[in-house]
């Protein structure tokens, strides 16, 4: 076997490597985004649940979602000039969370009023 095959069967291997880490980054990420994509229901139920249906228009709803992008630049910002934060890694996501909620709502008053 010369060394051009050996250099060739050790990038085949390095390949194989290569392509199952990124069949495997790919299982993770879809199970991660079916995760997300569920608190993002949940969370629009709640909202429907606390406030009824919403059909604002696009005004009102860039002041809803730019007070739900401010809580999490506040807490962001809080920890960046304090050193401290003022909300768990857990409250910050159920905060991300929130927002990815106003905008689905946003989006589907969109729908209906199509």
């Amino acid at each position: 076997m010369s060394s051009n095959d050996k250099n060739l069967e050790y990038d085949e291997q390095a390949l194989d490597r290569y392509l199952e880490s990124v069949i495997e980054q790919k299982t993770m990420s879809a199970e991660i985004r079916k995760k997300i994509f569920e608190a993002i229901s949940v969370e629009r139920e709640r909202q429907i649940n606390k406030w009824g249906l919403q059909l604002h228009d696009d005004s009102t709803w860039s002041l809803i979602l730019g007070e739900e992008v401010g809580e999490v630049c506040k807490a962001i910002v809080d920890q960046l000039h304090t050193g401290k934060t003022s909300k768990t890694k857990e409250e910050l996501t159920q905060e991300i969370v929130q927002v990815a909620a106003v905008a689905v709502a946003w989006l589907e008053c969109h729908e209906m009023t199509k």
